[in-house]
């Protein structure tokens, strides 16, 4: 503070830059720091994070011209695979373009680190090298290791007592266990819990961030998972809390055996095994019916393409902020049902992003699997919602007797919308974990032997998430569903989707008018941007 009023008399403007926790910890009731203004440096919105990638494009094009649409898509898909599902880095543009740097020219040629565990692993490795460790494989290895038998205990002890958070004490003593087993020196040690890039924060300490505890935690038990098979069988029972999944994340992708991931397999087919996957036929939409026809039929937009991004991402920050306020894990639900709910959603988010950066090395047959399992699981969640006719009314009368609701209809009719926003966001969950170009022939293998509309919606909602732009091939795909399937359910869904696709990508206007016209919907020129 001495410091800090000493510069105040010797300069114009003095900026303090500090860790929120810091300050929030000791500095913000500090009387002397009453001229200073509060600024805090918040995370990319999704436009700004969209701006940034456009550019990082531009920078790396040779021939300087604008990105594709699509192509734009798919990178921000990968950033947002690490930044914004997982939560466990902020959305600041070091990590962002970490992320795409990894992706683009620092891919492992070891098959056991996959792209995704790799790109925390160089962050782990810019912090240690940051600090002063050197960049030699032993002096990693050395800090590696530590930090590994350090999450682990941190692990284990988290279970007696419900917390991460250590004593100096209990450090200590971590220390001299360790130190009588494997070799580390005070001055690795030291490096280690940097102030400004270490990877540990004294006095504690804890692991600077989220995503270097999981890792470490992950690669523990990916080492040992003979030895500690009960643990990661305890992850798999209770994958549905947000800390046991991600540390399975990072088992999987260090470990050198997919015997985890067939763990995971295993369990997200036996959730909710009794309910079949919806199929969402003529008869099972028939409860929607009635709700479709008063959704708009027309939602093109005359707005240019970058503007209707623009709105695309804003709404992207409000959905991030509201899941960011409904994120806490569940309890343990004397309801296994819920549970079970919570266990598929987790486990799909586990096994789509191990398709994403495995399915290089993993079978076509495993591929298939795989993918069969998150889409039945989210279909089978999607059956849940779905009620005929008969059903619809007793739901509906319950809810009116117990809860004192003034007319059955209105009910019905609240929950035919429900049931259609519950069926829909699970397709889009399936779909957003296969967004990836690389998985499409599988899901066309996979889509064809099941044979139901709701695999084509995913098929064909896949296509258009994956395309670089639109094709005279995506539009023949349109048609062939749209004439396959002519009940009001999947027309509107279809044209829905392909609409909002047209509004958000730049679609060439000899296509354009071909779509508009095999949707019935009139064709309307855009605006310049």
């Amino acid at each position: 503070m001495e410091y800090i009023q000493v510069a105040t008399e010797l300069f114009d403007r003095v900026i303090v830059t500090v860790s929120e926790s810091t300050f929030h910890a000791f500095y913000r009731d500090e009387p002397r720091l009453a001229e200073f203004a509060t600024v805090r440096i918040d995370p990319l919105t999704h436009n700004k994070q969209e701006r940034l990638i456009r550019r990082r494009i531009d920078a790396s094009d040779a021939d300087g011209s604008p990105p594709l649409d699509g192509d734009v898509d798919q990178l921000e898909n990968r950033v947002n695979a690490l930044v914004r599902r997982n939560r466990l880095l902020p959305r600041y543009p070091f990590y962002v373009l970490t992320i795409l740097q990894t992706y683009e020219g620092f891919l492992p040629r070891s098959v056991e680190i996959t792209s995704y565990g790799h790109c925390f692993r160089v962050l782990i490795i810019s912090h240690l090298v940051k600090s002063g460790v050197s960049a030699h494989d032993a002096e990693l290895d050395m800090c590696f290791n530590f930090a590994e038998h350090l999450a682990f205990a941190i692990y284990t002890s988290s279970r007696e007592s419900d917390s991460t958070d250590w004593s100096p004490s209990q450090f200590e003593a971590f220390i001299e266990e360790y130190d009588s087993t494997y070799l580390i020196k005070d001055s690795t040690l030291n490096r280690i819990q940097s102030p400004n890039y270490g990877i540990l924060t004294p006095p504690g300490p804890g692991f600077r961030d989220k995503y270097m505890y999981h890792f470490f935690l992950g690669s523990f038990l990916a080492k040992h998972a003979d030895e500690f098979s009960d643990e990661i069988n305890h992850l798999m029972d209770k994958s549905y809390l947000t800390e046991n999944y991600l540390t399975l994340m990072f088992t999987i992708h260090h470990a050198s055996d997919n015997n985890v991931l067939d763990g995971i397999v295993a369990r997200t087919k036996q959730a909710l095994n009794d309910t079949p996957p919806a199929c969402l036929d003529r008869e099972e939409a028939a409860m929607f019916e009635k709700f479709v026809e008063v959704i708009p039929a027309e939602i093109l937009s005359e707005e240019s393409v970058e503007e209707e991004r623009r709105s695309e991402r804003r709404r992207r920050d409000e959905g991030d902020r509201l899941a960011e306020q409904a994120d806490d894990d569940p309890e343990e639900a004397a309801i296994e049902l819920v549970n079970e709910l919570y266990r598929i959603m987790k486990n799909c988010d586990v096994l789509g992003q191990i398709l994403k950066n495995k399915y290089g090395v993993l079978r076509r047959e495993e591929l298939a699997e795989i993918l069969g399992t998150i889409a039945d699981s989210g279909l089978r969640l999607v059956r849940l919602a779905v009620l005929d006719e008969e059903e619809l009314r007793l739901c509906a009368l319950t809810i009116r007797e117990r809860f004192d609701q003034p007319k059955e209809v209105d009910i019905e009719n609240l929950l035919r919308a429900g049931a259609f926003y519950w069926t829909m966001m699970h397709i889009e969950r399936v779909v957003a974990s296969l967004n990836s170009p690389e998985l499409r022939e599988i899901v066309d293998s996979v889509a064809e032997s099941k044979s139901t509309p709701a695999y084509e919606l995913i098929r064909y909602f896949l296509r258009l998430d994956t395309a670089r732009e639109l094709s005279e091939g995506d539009c023949r795909e349109m048609i062939r569903l749209l004439k396959e399937h002519d009940y009001s359910f999947i027309q509107k869904v279809v044209s829905l989707r392909t609409q909002i696709y047209i509004n958000t990508h730049r679609v060439r206007t000899p296509l354009k008018q071909k779509i508009c016209a095999a949707l019935g919907i009139p064709f309307l020129e855009r605006r310049l941007k």
